[in-house]
Protein backbone atom coordinates (compact mmCIF):
# COMPACT_ATOMS: atom_id res chain seq x y z
CA UNK A 1 0.00 0.00 0.00
CA UNK A 2 2.87 2.36 0.80
CA UNK A 3 4.53 1.56 -2.51
CA UNK A 4 1.44 2.53 -4.54
CA UNK A 5 1.11 5.82 -2.69
CA UNK A 6 4.77 6.61 -3.52
CA UNK A 7 4.24 5.91 -7.24
CA UNK A 8 1.24 8.19 -7.40
CA UNK A 9 3.14 10.93 -5.67
CA UNK A 10 6.11 10.64 -8.12
CA UNK A 11 3.83 10.79 -11.21
CA UNK A 12 2.12 13.87 -9.81
CA UNK A 13 5.48 15.57 -9.31
CA UNK A 14 6.49 14.84 -12.95
CA UNK A 15 3.23 16.22 -14.32
CA UNK A 16 3.55 19.39 -12.32
CA UNK A 17 7.15 19.80 -13.49
CA UNK A 18 6.08 19.40 -17.15
CA UNK A 19 3.25 21.89 -16.73
CA UNK A 20 5.38 24.57 -15.10
CA UNK A 21 8.20 23.97 -17.64
CA UNK A 22 6.04 25.48 -20.44
CA UNK A 23 3.60 22.88 -21.62
CA UNK A 24 1.26 25.50 -23.24
CA UNK A 25 4.11 26.87 -25.36
CA UNK A 26 5.11 23.39 -26.48
CA UNK A 27 1.53 22.68 -27.42
CA UNK A 28 1.07 25.84 -29.40
CA UNK A 29 4.61 26.11 -30.94
CA UNK A 30 6.41 22.83 -30.54
CA UNK A 31 10.21 23.14 -30.57
CA UNK A 32 12.38 20.87 -32.74
CA UNK A 33 15.58 19.48 -31.41
CA UNK A 34 18.73 21.25 -32.72
CA UNK A 35 19.82 18.25 -34.78
CA UNK A 36 16.53 18.31 -36.69
CA UNK A 37 16.96 22.07 -37.29
CA UNK A 38 20.35 21.38 -39.00
CA UNK A 39 18.69 19.23 -41.63
CA UNK A 40 16.69 22.22 -42.83
CA UNK A 41 19.62 24.74 -42.91
CA UNK A 42 19.43 27.32 -45.73
CA UNK A 43 22.96 28.82 -45.74
CA UNK A 44 23.58 30.83 -48.94
CA UNK A 45 26.86 31.37 -50.77
CA UNK A 46 27.86 34.57 -52.55
CA UNK A 47 30.66 33.64 -54.92
CA UNK A 48 33.95 35.49 -54.84
CA UNK A 49 34.49 38.12 -57.50
CA UNK A 50 37.57 39.45 -59.26
CA UNK A 51 38.72 36.16 -60.74
CA UNK A 52 37.16 36.16 -64.21
CA UNK A 53 40.03 37.91 -66.01
CA UNK A 54 43.26 36.46 -64.64
CA UNK A 55 46.07 37.11 -67.13
CA UNK A 56 48.10 34.15 -68.36
CA UNK A 57 51.12 36.38 -67.79
CA UNK A 58 50.57 35.93 -64.04
CA UNK A 59 51.90 32.41 -64.38
CA UNK A 60 55.26 33.58 -65.66
CA UNK A 61 55.56 36.64 -63.40
CA UNK A 62 54.34 34.90 -60.25
CA UNK A 63 51.69 37.56 -59.75
CA UNK A 64 48.58 36.62 -57.79
CA UNK A 65 45.08 38.03 -58.23
CA UNK A 66 43.23 38.96 -55.03
CA UNK A 67 39.58 37.95 -54.88
CA UNK A 68 36.74 39.68 -53.08
CA UNK A 69 34.84 37.12 -51.00
CA UNK A 70 33.33 34.58 -51.03
CA UNK A 71 30.61 35.07 -48.38
CA UNK A 72 28.52 32.46 -46.58
CA UNK A 73 25.33 33.77 -44.98
CA UNK A 74 22.71 32.35 -42.64
CA UNK A 75 19.05 32.97 -43.35
CA UNK A 76 17.98 32.20 -39.78
CA UNK A 77 19.44 31.71 -36.34
CA UNK A 78 21.88 28.85 -35.92
CA UNK A 79 21.79 27.66 -39.56
CA UNK A 80 25.55 27.10 -39.44
CA UNK A 81 26.25 24.27 -37.07
CA UNK A 82 29.38 23.61 -35.08
CA UNK A 83 30.80 20.35 -33.94
CA UNK A 84 34.35 21.29 -35.06
CA UNK A 85 33.41 20.53 -38.64
CA UNK A 86 35.22 22.10 -41.58
CA UNK A 87 34.82 24.37 -44.57
CA UNK A 88 37.50 23.45 -47.18
CA UNK A 89 37.72 25.74 -50.18
CA UNK A 90 39.32 24.03 -53.18
CA UNK A 91 41.09 25.74 -56.06
CA UNK A 92 39.87 24.55 -59.48
CA UNK A 93 42.20 22.53 -61.68
CA UNK A 94 45.10 24.57 -63.14
CA UNK A 95 44.90 27.24 -60.41
CA UNK A 96 46.78 27.61 -57.13
CA UNK A 97 46.21 29.63 -53.96
CA UNK A 98 48.98 31.88 -52.61
CA UNK A 99 50.48 29.88 -49.75
CA UNK A 100 52.31 32.98 -48.54
CA UNK A 101 49.16 35.01 -47.88
CA UNK A 102 46.89 34.14 -44.94
CA UNK A 103 43.16 34.22 -45.61
CA UNK A 104 40.93 36.05 -43.13
CA UNK A 105 37.32 35.16 -42.24
CA UNK A 106 35.31 38.09 -40.84
CA UNK A 107 32.10 37.02 -39.11
CA UNK A 108 29.37 39.60 -38.53
CA UNK A 109 25.63 39.94 -37.82
CA UNK A 110 23.24 40.08 -40.70
CA UNK A 111 20.19 40.65 -38.54
CA UNK A 112 19.32 40.89 -34.89
CA UNK A 113 21.64 41.01 -31.90
CA UNK A 114 23.66 38.48 -30.05
CA UNK A 115 26.73 36.41 -30.73
CA UNK A 116 27.50 34.67 -34.03
CA UNK A 117 28.89 31.34 -34.94
CA UNK A 118 32.67 31.12 -34.71
CA UNK A 119 35.69 29.56 -36.38
CA UNK A 120 38.49 28.02 -34.42
CA UNK A 121 40.74 30.68 -35.98
CA UNK A 122 39.95 33.88 -37.86
CA UNK A 123 42.79 33.20 -40.32
CA UNK A 124 43.96 30.22 -42.33
CA UNK A 125 47.20 29.51 -44.17
CA UNK A 126 46.36 28.03 -47.56
CA UNK A 127 47.99 25.13 -49.23
CA UNK A 128 48.42 25.40 -52.98
CA UNK A 129 44.99 23.90 -53.52
CA UNK A 130 42.95 24.23 -50.28
CA UNK A 131 41.89 26.76 -47.61
CA UNK A 132 40.48 25.20 -44.41
CA UNK A 133 38.39 26.78 -41.62
CA UNK A 134 36.81 24.84 -38.71
CA UNK A 135 33.41 25.89 -37.23
CA UNK A 136 33.86 25.83 -33.46
CA UNK A 137 30.68 27.53 -32.25
CA UNK A 138 27.12 28.41 -33.23
CA UNK A 139 24.97 31.50 -32.87
CA UNK A 140 23.65 32.27 -29.40
CA UNK A 141 20.00 31.46 -28.94
CA UNK A 142 17.76 34.12 -30.35
CA UNK A 143 16.53 35.62 -33.61
CA UNK A 144 19.84 36.88 -34.96
CA UNK A 145 21.67 35.34 -37.88
CA UNK A 146 25.17 35.96 -39.25
CA UNK A 147 27.58 35.77 -42.17
CA UNK A 148 31.29 35.09 -42.78
CA UNK A 149 33.23 37.07 -45.40
CA UNK A 150 36.53 35.58 -46.58
CA UNK A 151 39.21 38.03 -47.70
CA UNK A 152 42.77 37.99 -49.08
CA UNK A 153 42.26 34.86 -51.13
CA UNK A 154 44.90 35.14 -53.85
CA UNK A 155 45.08 32.91 -56.95
CA UNK A 156 47.10 32.45 -60.10
CA UNK A 157 47.14 29.93 -62.99
CA UNK A 158 49.56 27.01 -62.93
CA UNK A 159 50.35 27.27 -66.67
CA UNK A 160 50.29 29.87 -69.41
CA UNK A 161 48.40 27.63 -71.80
CA UNK A 162 45.91 26.17 -72.41
CA UNK A 163 43.81 28.87 -70.80
CA UNK A 164 42.12 27.45 -67.70
CA UNK A 165 38.70 28.03 -66.14
CA UNK A 166 36.86 26.59 -63.17
CA UNK A 167 35.03 27.24 -59.87
CA UNK A 168 36.18 27.27 -56.27
CA UNK A 169 34.23 24.59 -54.40
CA UNK A 170 33.78 23.37 -50.82
CA UNK A 171 34.67 19.83 -49.78
CA UNK A 172 34.47 20.34 -46.02
CA UNK A 173 32.48 17.99 -43.74
CA UNK A 174 30.22 20.64 -42.23
CA UNK A 175 26.93 19.60 -43.80
CA UNK A 176 25.29 22.93 -43.02
CA UNK A 177 27.58 24.63 -45.58
CA UNK A 178 26.77 24.00 -49.27
CA UNK A 179 29.34 21.78 -50.97
CA UNK A 180 29.59 19.69 -54.13
CA UNK A 181 29.26 21.84 -57.24
CA UNK A 182 28.22 25.00 -55.42
CA UNK A 183 30.25 27.87 -56.83
CA UNK A 184 32.35 29.79 -54.30
CA UNK A 185 34.02 31.83 -57.04
CA UNK A 186 34.70 31.51 -60.76
CA UNK A 187 38.31 31.68 -61.95
CA UNK A 188 39.01 32.33 -65.63
CA UNK A 189 42.46 32.64 -67.18
CA UNK A 190 42.60 35.07 -70.11
CA UNK A 191 45.21 35.73 -72.77
CA UNK A 192 48.17 37.82 -71.68
CA UNK A 193 49.63 40.92 -73.27
CA UNK A 194 50.65 40.69 -76.92
CA UNK A 195 54.23 39.46 -77.13
CA UNK A 196 55.03 37.82 -80.46
CA UNK A 197 53.85 36.79 -83.90
CA UNK A 198 53.42 33.24 -85.16
CA UNK A 199 52.93 32.00 -88.71
CA UNK A 200 51.59 28.78 -90.17
CA UNK A 201 53.50 26.88 -92.83
CA UNK A 202 52.83 27.98 -96.39
CA UNK A 203 53.87 26.67 -99.81
CA UNK A 204 57.52 25.58 -99.88
CA UNK A 205 57.52 25.81 -103.67
CA UNK A 206 55.75 28.45 -105.75
CA UNK A 207 55.75 29.62 -109.34
CA UNK A 208 56.94 33.14 -110.05
CA UNK A 209 54.10 35.68 -110.35
CA UNK A 210 51.59 32.97 -109.43
CA UNK A 211 49.46 32.73 -106.30
CA UNK A 212 50.91 30.50 -103.57
CA UNK A 213 48.92 27.28 -103.31
CA UNK A 214 48.98 27.54 -99.51
CA UNK A 215 48.94 31.01 -97.98
CA UNK A 216 50.25 31.89 -94.50
CA UNK A 217 48.12 32.73 -91.47
CA UNK A 218 49.78 35.07 -88.96
CA UNK A 219 48.56 35.28 -85.36
CA UNK A 220 49.29 37.85 -82.68
CA UNK A 221 50.09 35.91 -79.51
CA UNK A 222 50.95 36.36 -75.87
CA UNK A 223 54.13 34.87 -74.47
CA UNK A 224 52.43 31.47 -74.15
CA UNK A 225 51.21 31.30 -77.78
CA UNK A 226 47.60 32.19 -76.95
CA UNK A 227 46.01 34.28 -79.70
CA UNK A 228 45.25 37.83 -78.59
CA UNK A 229 41.67 37.79 -79.86
CA UNK A 230 40.93 41.18 -78.30
CA UNK A 231 43.32 42.91 -80.73
CA UNK A 232 41.98 44.17 -84.07
CA UNK A 233 44.25 47.18 -84.44
CA UNK A 234 47.86 45.89 -84.57
CA UNK A 235 49.19 45.91 -88.14
CA UNK A 236 51.30 43.25 -89.86
CA UNK A 237 54.12 44.22 -92.22
CA UNK A 238 55.80 41.79 -94.64
CA UNK A 239 59.44 41.84 -95.78
CA UNK A 240 61.21 39.34 -98.04
CA UNK A 241 64.74 38.10 -97.34
CA UNK A 242 66.80 35.45 -99.06
CA UNK A 243 66.25 31.99 -97.62
CA UNK A 244 69.71 31.95 -96.01
CA UNK A 245 68.92 35.11 -94.02
CA UNK A 246 67.06 36.10 -90.87
CA UNK A 247 64.69 39.01 -90.42
CA UNK A 248 66.54 42.18 -91.37
CA UNK A 249 69.01 40.26 -93.58
CA UNK A 250 69.67 40.54 -97.31
CA UNK A 251 66.45 41.37 -99.08
CA UNK A 252 65.10 39.40 -102.01
CA UNK A 253 65.35 40.93 -105.47
CA UNK A 254 61.64 40.66 -106.24
CA UNK A 255 58.38 42.10 -104.95
CA UNK A 256 55.87 40.35 -102.70
CA UNK A 257 52.20 41.17 -103.21
CA UNK A 258 49.44 39.95 -100.94
CA UNK A 259 45.83 40.28 -99.88
CA UNK A 260 45.41 41.72 -97.33
CA UNK A 261 48.26 44.07 -98.22
CA UNK A 262 51.28 44.67 -96.05
CA UNK A 263 50.43 47.04 -93.18
CA UNK A 264 46.85 45.82 -92.69
CA UNK A 265 45.52 45.33 -89.14
CA UNK A 266 44.71 41.90 -87.74
CA UNK A 267 41.16 40.77 -87.10
CA UNK A 268 40.73 39.38 -83.59
CA UNK A 269 44.46 38.77 -83.48
CA UNK A 270 44.61 36.91 -86.81
CA UNK A 271 45.82 37.84 -90.29
CA UNK A 272 44.56 35.36 -92.90
CA UNK A 273 46.11 35.89 -96.33
CA UNK A 274 43.87 35.09 -99.28
CA UNK A 275 46.43 35.82 -102.02
CA UNK A 276 50.22 35.97 -102.17
CA UNK A 277 52.80 35.85 -104.98
CA UNK A 278 56.42 36.80 -105.63
CA UNK A 279 57.97 38.31 -108.73
CA UNK A 280 61.50 36.84 -108.82
CA UNK A 281 62.94 33.37 -109.25
CA UNK A 282 64.87 32.70 -106.04
CA UNK A 283 64.58 31.00 -102.67
CA UNK A 284 63.13 33.34 -100.04
CA UNK A 285 61.65 33.63 -96.58
CA UNK A 286 59.02 36.13 -95.45
CA UNK A 287 59.51 38.11 -92.24
CA UNK A 288 56.30 39.28 -90.57
CA UNK A 289 56.58 42.20 -88.11
CA UNK A 290 54.32 44.23 -85.84
CA UNK A 291 55.18 47.11 -83.51
CA UNK A 292 55.95 46.09 -79.95
CA UNK A 293 56.15 42.34 -80.47
CA UNK A 294 58.73 39.80 -81.61
CA UNK A 295 58.77 39.25 -85.38
CA UNK A 296 58.43 35.83 -86.98
CA UNK A 297 60.28 34.39 -89.98
CA UNK A 298 58.28 32.05 -92.20
CA UNK A 299 59.48 28.89 -93.88
CA UNK A 300 61.62 28.94 -97.03
CA UNK A 301 59.78 29.01 -100.33
CA UNK A 302 61.59 28.19 -103.55
CA UNK A 303 60.06 30.44 -106.17
CA UNK A 304 60.57 28.85 -109.55
CA UNK A 305 59.89 29.77 -113.15
CA UNK A 306 60.65 28.62 -116.66
CA UNK A 307 64.33 27.97 -117.42
CA UNK A 308 66.27 30.28 -119.72
CA UNK A 309 67.93 28.65 -122.73
CA UNK A 310 70.10 29.87 -125.61
CA UNK A 311 71.00 28.11 -128.85
CA UNK A 312 74.51 28.16 -130.31
CA UNK A 313 75.66 27.28 -133.82
CA UNK A 314 75.51 23.61 -134.73
CA UNK A 315 78.81 21.77 -134.90
CA UNK A 316 80.10 18.60 -136.55
CA UNK A 317 77.74 19.19 -139.44
CA UNK A 318 77.97 16.23 -141.79
CA UNK A 319 75.89 15.02 -144.69
CA UNK A 320 73.17 13.36 -142.56
CA UNK A 321 74.10 14.31 -138.99
CA UNK A 322 74.97 17.36 -136.92
CA UNK A 323 75.48 18.29 -133.28
CA UNK A 324 73.15 20.77 -131.61
CA UNK A 325 74.67 23.12 -129.02
CA UNK A 326 72.64 24.75 -126.25
CA UNK A 327 73.10 26.45 -122.91
CA UNK A 328 70.79 26.47 -119.88
CA UNK A 329 71.68 29.93 -118.59
CA UNK A 330 69.16 29.72 -115.71
CA UNK A 331 67.36 26.64 -114.41
CA UNK A 332 64.27 28.53 -113.23
CA UNK A 333 65.00 27.77 -109.59
CA UNK A 334 65.27 23.99 -109.78
CA UNK A 335 67.23 21.45 -111.77
CA UNK A 336 65.66 20.54 -115.09
CA UNK A 337 64.47 17.07 -116.01
CA UNK A 338 64.53 17.37 -119.82
CA UNK A 339 66.60 19.20 -122.41
CA UNK A 340 67.14 18.90 -126.12
CA UNK A 341 66.66 20.42 -129.59
CA UNK A 342 63.81 20.78 -132.03
CA UNK A 343 64.69 21.03 -135.74
CA UNK A 344 63.03 21.32 -139.10
CA UNK A 345 63.74 22.31 -142.70
CA UNK A 346 61.46 25.33 -142.22
CA UNK A 347 61.95 28.23 -139.82
CA UNK A 348 59.37 28.26 -137.02
CA UNK A 349 58.20 30.89 -134.56
CA UNK A 350 59.01 30.68 -130.85
CA UNK A 351 56.89 27.75 -129.58
CA UNK A 352 56.08 28.99 -126.08
CA UNK A 353 55.49 26.70 -123.09
CA UNK A 354 54.62 23.56 -125.06
CA UNK A 355 56.15 20.10 -125.48
CA UNK A 356 58.43 19.46 -128.48
CA UNK A 357 55.69 17.44 -130.16
CA UNK A 358 53.54 20.59 -130.17
CA UNK A 359 56.33 23.02 -131.06
CA UNK A 360 55.67 23.08 -134.80
CA UNK A 361 59.09 21.58 -135.54
CA UNK A 362 59.10 18.26 -137.36
CA UNK A 363 61.79 16.53 -135.27
CA UNK A 364 63.39 16.70 -131.87
CA UNK A 365 66.24 15.07 -129.98
CA UNK A 366 65.99 14.94 -126.17
CA UNK A 367 67.80 13.97 -123.00
CA UNK A 368 65.02 12.97 -120.61
CA UNK A 369 64.64 11.75 -117.04
CA UNK A 370 67.70 13.70 -116.00
CA UNK A 371 68.77 16.19 -113.35
CA UNK A 372 70.27 19.04 -115.30
CA UNK A 373 71.70 22.22 -113.86
CA UNK A 374 72.79 25.35 -115.63
CA UNK A 375 75.44 25.01 -118.35
CA UNK A 376 76.09 23.97 -121.92
CA UNK A 377 74.83 20.76 -123.46
CA UNK A 378 74.91 18.98 -126.81
CA UNK A 379 72.77 16.47 -128.62
CA UNK A 380 73.17 14.66 -131.90
CA UNK A 381 70.73 15.50 -134.70
CA UNK A 382 70.28 12.51 -136.98
CA UNK A 383 68.47 11.37 -140.11
CA UNK A 384 69.19 14.64 -141.88
CA UNK A 385 69.00 15.07 -145.62
CA UNK A 386 72.16 15.78 -147.59
CA UNK A 387 72.73 19.36 -148.63
CA UNK A 388 69.70 20.69 -146.75
CA UNK A 389 69.28 23.75 -144.53
CA UNK A 390 67.87 23.02 -141.06
CA UNK A 391 66.50 25.35 -138.37
CA UNK A 392 66.93 24.39 -134.73
CA UNK A 393 66.23 25.64 -131.20
CA UNK A 394 67.53 24.38 -127.87
CA UNK A 395 64.94 23.80 -125.14
CA UNK A 396 64.78 22.74 -121.49
CA UNK A 397 62.03 21.69 -119.09
CA UNK A 398 61.34 21.89 -115.36
CA UNK A 399 58.19 21.51 -113.26
CA UNK A 400 56.86 24.84 -114.54
CA UNK A 401 57.15 23.86 -118.19
CA UNK A 402 59.18 24.22 -121.40
CA UNK A 403 61.36 27.09 -122.51
CA UNK A 404 62.97 27.47 -125.95
CA UNK A 405 66.05 29.36 -127.02
CA UNK A 406 66.78 31.37 -130.16
CA UNK A 407 66.68 29.72 -133.57
CA UNK A 408 69.86 29.00 -135.58
CA UNK A 409 70.31 27.29 -138.91
CA UNK A 410 72.89 25.08 -140.60
CA UNK A 411 73.22 23.25 -143.91
CA UNK A 412 74.20 19.63 -144.15
CA UNK A 413 77.15 18.76 -146.34
CA UNK A 414 77.21 17.37 -149.89
CA UNK A 415 80.04 14.87 -150.02
CA UNK A 416 82.12 15.38 -153.19
CA UNK A 417 85.45 14.15 -154.55
CA UNK A 418 87.14 14.53 -157.88
CA UNK A 419 90.16 12.97 -159.60
CA UNK A 420 92.08 15.94 -160.89
CA UNK A 421 94.43 13.79 -162.95
CA UNK A 422 93.23 12.17 -166.17
CA UNK A 423 91.81 9.24 -164.26
CA UNK A 424 93.20 6.66 -166.66
CA UNK A 425 96.16 4.34 -166.18
CA UNK A 426 97.80 2.26 -168.93
CA UNK A 427 100.25 -0.32 -167.72
CA UNK A 428 101.15 -1.30 -171.31
CA UNK A 429 102.56 -4.76 -171.94
CA UNK A 430 103.54 -6.63 -168.79
CA UNK A 431 104.80 -10.16 -168.71
CA UNK A 432 103.06 -12.81 -166.67
CA UNK A 433 104.28 -12.77 -163.09
CA UNK A 434 105.83 -9.29 -163.44
CA UNK A 435 104.84 -6.05 -161.64
CA UNK A 436 104.37 -2.48 -162.85
CA UNK A 437 103.45 0.74 -160.96
CA UNK A 438 102.50 4.34 -161.74
CA UNK A 439 105.11 6.06 -159.63
CA UNK A 440 106.63 8.93 -161.56
CA UNK A 441 104.63 8.20 -164.65
CA UNK A 442 100.90 8.14 -163.94
CA UNK A 443 100.34 9.23 -160.32
CA UNK A 444 96.70 10.08 -159.61
CA UNK A 445 95.28 12.96 -157.53
CA UNK A 446 92.00 13.03 -155.57
CA UNK A 447 90.55 16.33 -154.27
CA UNK A 448 87.96 17.10 -151.53
CA UNK A 449 85.23 19.10 -153.25
CA UNK A 450 82.83 19.00 -150.27
CA UNK A 451 82.10 21.63 -147.62
CA UNK A 452 83.46 19.48 -144.81
CA UNK A 453 86.57 17.44 -144.19
CA UNK A 454 86.34 13.96 -145.61
CA UNK A 455 87.90 10.53 -145.46
CA UNK A 456 88.92 8.94 -148.80
CA UNK A 457 88.41 5.23 -149.35
CA UNK A 458 89.57 3.14 -152.30
CA UNK A 459 88.43 -0.12 -153.91
CA UNK A 460 89.65 -2.20 -156.88
CA UNK A 461 87.92 -4.72 -159.11
CA UNK A 462 88.74 -8.03 -160.72
CA UNK A 463 90.44 -7.79 -164.15
CA UNK A 464 87.97 -8.24 -166.94
CA UNK A 465 88.58 -9.17 -170.62
CA UNK A 466 89.06 -12.75 -171.78
CA UNK A 467 89.68 -14.95 -168.78
CA UNK A 468 88.86 -13.01 -165.58
CA UNK A 469 91.62 -12.42 -163.16
CA UNK A 470 90.65 -12.33 -159.48
CA UNK A 471 92.39 -10.30 -156.82
CA UNK A 472 94.64 -12.16 -154.39
CA UNK A 473 97.44 -11.64 -151.90
CA UNK A 474 100.01 -13.36 -154.20
CA UNK A 475 100.03 -14.08 -157.95
CA UNK A 476 98.83 -17.42 -159.28
CA UNK A 477 96.94 -18.85 -162.21
CA UNK A 478 94.42 -16.17 -163.14
CA UNK A 479 95.12 -14.48 -159.79
CA UNK A 480 96.76 -11.06 -159.67
CA UNK A 481 97.90 -8.67 -156.97
CA UNK A 482 96.82 -5.04 -156.87
CA UNK A 483 98.27 -2.42 -154.44
CA UNK A 484 98.11 1.32 -153.67
CA UNK A 485 100.47 3.83 -152.10
CA UNK A 486 100.09 7.45 -150.89
CA UNK A 487 103.76 8.15 -150.29
CA UNK A 488 105.30 7.65 -153.73
CA UNK A 489 105.76 3.90 -153.43
CA UNK A 490 107.49 4.00 -150.07
CA UNK A 491 104.73 1.82 -148.60
CA UNK A 492 102.36 -0.37 -150.58
CA UNK A 493 99.02 -1.65 -149.32
CA UNK A 494 97.41 -4.66 -151.00
CA UNK A 495 93.75 -4.70 -151.89
CA UNK A 496 92.11 -7.47 -149.91
CA UNK A 497 89.32 -8.18 -152.35
CA UNK A 498 87.24 -6.63 -155.09
CA UNK A 499 84.29 -5.84 -152.85
CA UNK A 500 85.25 -3.79 -149.81
CA UNK A 501 86.65 -0.26 -149.55
CA UNK A 502 89.93 0.32 -147.77
CA UNK A 503 91.16 3.59 -146.25
CA UNK A 504 93.15 5.70 -148.67
CA UNK A 505 93.43 8.89 -146.56
CA UNK A 506 91.77 10.41 -143.47
CA UNK A 507 90.76 13.97 -142.59
CA UNK A 508 91.26 15.49 -145.97
CA UNK A 509 90.38 19.15 -145.55
CA UNK A 510 88.06 21.08 -147.81
CA UNK A 511 89.83 21.66 -151.17
CA UNK A 512 92.83 19.54 -150.18
CA UNK A 513 94.25 16.76 -152.42
CA UNK A 514 95.79 13.36 -151.96
CA UNK A 515 98.24 11.80 -154.49
CA UNK A 516 98.22 8.05 -154.84
CA UNK A 517 99.90 5.41 -157.04
CA UNK A 518 98.88 1.91 -158.06
CA UNK A 519 100.93 -1.24 -158.71
CA UNK A 520 99.83 -4.44 -160.44
CA UNK A 521 101.47 -7.90 -160.36
CA UNK A 522 100.23 -10.22 -163.12
CA UNK A 523 99.16 -13.84 -162.69
CA UNK A 524 101.78 -16.53 -163.17
CA UNK A 525 99.65 -18.15 -165.84
CA UNK A 526 96.72 -16.92 -167.90
CA UNK A 527 95.60 -15.89 -171.33
CA UNK A 528 97.10 -12.87 -173.11
CA UNK A 529 93.88 -10.88 -173.63
CA UNK A 530 93.87 -7.16 -172.68
CA UNK A 531 92.42 -6.63 -169.19
CA UNK A 532 90.48 -3.75 -167.64
CA UNK A 533 90.61 -2.94 -163.92
CA UNK A 534 88.28 -0.33 -162.34
CA UNK A 535 89.54 1.58 -159.30
CA UNK A 536 86.96 3.61 -157.30
CA UNK A 537 87.81 6.40 -154.84
CA UNK A 538 85.05 7.24 -152.36
CA UNK A 539 84.56 10.27 -150.11
CA UNK A 540 82.85 9.77 -146.73
CA UNK A 541 82.17 12.08 -143.84
CA UNK A 542 84.42 11.79 -140.84
CA UNK A 543 82.87 9.88 -137.94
Amino acid sequence: MKKNKFRRFFILVLMLAWFFAGWPAVWKNPRLPPKIQEVYAAVTVTAATGGTAISADNYGTGTYTTLTGPTISEGANREISAGNKTIILNAPTDFNFNTGQNVTATISLVSGSGTCFAFSSATATPTATTITFTVSGIDSKGSQYCKAVFSNIQVRPTAGTPLASGNITNTGNNTSIPSGSTNFGTLTEVVGAKSKLAVTAYSSTATVNTDFATKPVVTLQDRYANTVTTDSFSTITEAVVLSTQSCGGTAGSGSLTSLPTSGTAVTSGVMTYTAMQYSAIESIKICFTSVGVTSVLGNAVNVIGLPTVTTQAASSVKDTTATGNGNITATGGENNDKRGFVYDTTSRSLPGNVAPTSSGYASYAEDSAGNYGAGTFTKGLINLSIGTTYYTRAYSHNSVGYSYGNEVNFTTAILAISITSDGEISYGFVDLGDSKDTVGSDTQTARNDSTIAENFNIRTSNALGGTQWTIGSSPGTNVFVHEFSTNGGGLWTKFDDAVNYQTLAESVGVGNTINFDLRVTLPTDSDTEQKTITVTVQAVAQP
